[in-house]
């Protein structure tokens, strides 16, 4: 009576659902497919290799040594100044029309004029340190490579994927698939569905069970055989 109760019971049914899905062969390609996964075969990994690639650029390497430079920072200002400004009118000034004319009509009282006094001013601006450092970093490799990357197509490119590979999804994806293939299938929904299959399968009651289903064929057949030979 026991045995015919539990050879109904959802828990013997569920058993053998069970059994079904671990025995299946679409559950072998599964697990197949968990043991076979590398980061290399991941869209993490190539951007994460495109990423350090453009890293390793020279171009690129320049661009993030000058954008946080106190020399990129004093040129900014200098730049933006009405001292530049002053410097430019000047500059402007020495090479025109109006100054050479001044110089010409003048002749040896020139170093009397106020055009003199500014041509003064412009050669002590021009030769002072401060303005000689702000021309030299303005014709500077480093500084045109900065102009050129700066809002550039390739920069926020990088930096839109070093923020991808900061991020704790990229992290977590990675760390996962460095995993050996052993621990990775011992964390899948599948390890957890055949251990659950093999616990229940060893326990006592689903042995019983099938160590007594089974001498009851056993002794069926065995009566068969004898029915016939009579």
């Amino acid at each position: 009576e026991e045995l015919k109760t539990f050879s109904q019971s959802k828990e013997l049914n569920d058993y053998l659902e069970l059994e079904k899905t671990v025995l299946s062969s679409d559950f072998a390609r599964k697990k197949k497919s968990i043991l076979a996964q590398r980061f290399s075969d991941t869209p993490e990994y190539r951007k994460e290799k495109e990423y350090l690639s453009l890293r390793k650029q020279k171009d690129i390497q320049r661009y993030y040594k000058i954008k946080d430079s106190v020399e990129l920072r004093d040129f900014v200002e200098l730049e933006n100044s009405q001292d530049v400004k002053h410097f430019h009118t000047l500059e402007k000034f020495v090479h025109s029309d109006e100054f050479l004319r001044a110089q010409k009509e003048h002749g040896k009282k020139f170093r009397d004029t106020p055009e003199y006094e500014k041509l003064q001013e412009f050669n002590s601006l021009k030769d002072s340190k401060r303005f000689k450092d702000y021309f030299a970093f303005k014709k500077s490799k480093d500084y045109i490579n900065f102009t050129l990357l700066i809002g550039s197509e390739k920069i926020s490119g990088y930096e839109e994927l070093e923020k991808f590979v900061k991020t704790d999804a990229f992290q977590k994806v990675k760390e996962y698939m460095l995993l050996p293939a052993k621990k990775k299938l011992e964390m899948s929904e599948e390890y957890r569905m055949e251990q659950q299959y093999l616990e229940m399968k060893k326990s006592d009651k689903f042995k019983l069970y099938f160590s007594t289903m089974n001498s009851k064929k056993f002794e069926e057949i065995k009566r068969w055989d004898l029915n016939f030979s009579d």
